[in-house]
């Protein structure tokens, strides 16, 4: 299967995903718990057995090939691949140094509820996914431009 018809799909938000984002809110490393609602691609590749869970933080899944690719996913919100702190570069390039991360896999969705945190899913709600690009993490780490804002972009849509 091609890994874009993979990605580009209906997802219904089911009670076991509501209680895992919960989970992982309450461990404390996400500001906002609407940002957890954004697991729920790589918790539904984990739970059809479509990709292998992650062996620590520094990636999302594992895809088996001949040569493992342990993949960040990353929703985006525009064209643009957006790293806004340092201490993130500097913990994806650790990443990708210590062989924990080759590739991002770089996806957009429409929430059906909205952006606040009083706007989480629920169950029953359908969440259209629609994959963007698939592409090695240090292609990307390495065309990083500064941001006329904070941080540095990647175009990851061309």
């Amino acid at each position: 299967m091609k890994i874009d018809n993979l990605i580009t799909r209906s997802i219904e938000v089911a009670q076991d995903f509501c209680d895992y984002r919960d989970n992982e809110f309450n461990k404390g490393s996400y500001y906002r718990r609407k940002n957890c609602d954004y697991l729920l691609l790589e918790w539904w590749l984990i739970d059809k057995k479509l990709v292998s869970p992650p062996l620590s933080w520094r990636h999302d899944f594992i895809l088996k090939f001949q040569s493992p690719h342990f993949v960040d996913c990353k929703r985006m919100a525009t064209d643009n691949f957006n790293i806004k702190h340092a201490k993130t570069r500097y913990n994806l390039e650790s990443s990708i140094k210590g062989n924990q991360l080759t590739h991002f896999l770089l996806y957009n969705t429409k929430d059906p509820r909205g952006s606040g945190d009083e706007d989480l899913l629920r169950p029953g709600d359908i969440v259209p996914h629609k994959f963007i690009n698939y592409i090695e993490a240090n292609t990307i780490m390495a065309n990083l431009k500064e941001s006329q804002f904070s941080g540095w972009y990647y175009k990851a849509v061309i």
